[in-house]
């Protein structure tokens, strides 16, 4: 991700960062539109609807708005992020039937966290499909875990320039009680009424790309099942990460 333009134009962002979430194959409703883009319901509703008539979007009979024919979603099935995918799967399928709860893979590009695959708890009232949601890392359990592999230095600097970071000061005490932990917490934070948790993936790399979280309902949230959860957060990491697909090289 590129810095932020000296002369940002706040209407264009928002739409880029929506037509970003609907290419990338996500179902979004209005409120998903005004949590990401931090601005009211009705504005959201004027964007979708602009977008609509556009053909860049299209809504559902279920109210959700997904990609229009004029915004071709990116499904091509042998990009690094699909092997991804593939490989995750088995583990995150294994993390979700032990805890009963939904679970997601997130990557981090930029400051932003990038939500590439979901598998849905089994029970009736559950964290529903977020994938494609794109968010700020932040702000995110999954996103702090892996700022958190990051010097804070580096974490100020990809923050520059940015209006929906956190405060500097701020951001290092979230970080510093992150790295004391282990792993990263979202409250209520972006969505009311779950609670999330985040492993940083242990990448080769300078510091941590991928993800695996948790998101449980708020009612059910039960500290004492702590240990349980990072238990098999830690452990759906670690598979993920063995299970990772080498990068890809060139011959010569």
């Amino acid at each position: 991700m590129g810095r932020a333009p000296g002369y940002p134009l706040k209407s264009v962002d928002h739409a880029l960062q929506v037509l970003a979430t609907l290419q990338a194959g996500a179902s979004v409703t209005v409120g998903d539109v005004a949590q990401l883009l931090g601005i009211g319901r009705s504005s959201a509703h004027r964007l979708l609807s602009a977008l609509v008539y556009r053909d860049f979007a299209e809504q559902g009979v279920r109210r959700e708005y997904r990609a229009g024919h004029r915004l071709p979603v990116q499904r091509a099935g042998s990009d690094p992020l699909n092997r991804l995918r593939t490989s995750a799967a088995p583990a995150m399928q294994e993390l979700a039937a032990q805890t009963g709860e939904t679970v997601f893979l997130q990557v981090l590009r930029g400051r932003d966290v990038h939500f590439v695959a979901t598998v849905e708890s089994g029970q009736a009232v559950r964290v529903g499909d977020r994938t494609g949601l794109v968010l700020p890392a932040h702000m995110v359990s999954g996103g702090r875990a892996m700022l958190a592999t990051m010097s804070d230095e580096d974490v100020i600097a990809l923050h520059s320039g940015s209006r929906l970071a956190a405060d500097p000061r701020s951001l290092r005490r979230t970080l510093e009680d992150v790295r004391a932990k282990g792993f990263g917490t979202n409250v209520t934070e972006t969505r009311s009424g779950f609670v999330a948790l985040g492993v940083a993936v242990d990448g080769r790399e300078d510091h941590a790309h991928t993800a695996v979280s948790l998101g449980v309902p708020e009612f059910r949230y039960a500290p004492n099942r702590l240990p349980e959860y990072l238990t098999a957060l830690r452990r759906a990491a670690a598979t993920i990460e063995n299970a990772k697909p080498a990068p890809r090289t060139s011959a010569g």
